[in-house]
């Protein structure tokens, strides 16, 4: 897969992966404050269409192909599988999360990095421009679509 941005910042992966970064979000979604993960989800799935994002269909290549990835370890017909954008939001700035998928009543959530590794993180899944660039995006998925499998 290739990486597509010129830049090699954090927002510029960010902007590659959700077509927004962090300054691109409306900071009054960064002050819906929530005491536990799962309000915050809750909250921050309400307001895709308010950050440009619809996580049946995710638009860009990075998160399509690995939307594709996921899902085609997943017996979709269970269930359908989204993708959340947390760019900019409660989610991103107090726990560390970028995004996350949902399959069912299950959830894996992942932290975007633009460098090859991050050593603390909050988040299940770091997801770096180095998983993209050597395809290692694609065990990463892999591990999700097991996390996500119904029990």
């Amino acid at each position: 897969m290739r990486v597509f941005s010129i830049q090699s910042d954090g927002p510029g992966f960010e902007r590659e992966f959700f077509n927004k970064a962090f300054d691109d979000v409306d900071p009054c979604f960064r002050c819906l404050k929530t005491h536990r993960l799962k309000d915050a989800i809750a909250v921050v799935k309400k307001l895709q269409s308010d950050l440009d994002w619809n996580p049946a269909k995710p638009k860009t290549p990075l998160s399509e192909s690995i939307f594709r990835k996921v899902s085609s370890k997943l017996p979709i017909s269970i269930s359908p599988l989204y993708l959340f954008s947390a760019i900019g939001t409660e989610l991103d700035l107090r726990w560390g999360i970028d995004g996350w998928f949902e399959f069912g009543d299950r959830f894996v959530t992942f932290d975007l990095t633009s460098g090859k590794f991050k050593k603390h993180f909050k988040a299940n899944y770091v997801l770096s421009r180095y998983h993209f660039l050597t395809n290692k995006h694609f065990g990463i998925a892999g591990s999700m679509a097991r996390r996500l499998q119904p029990r």
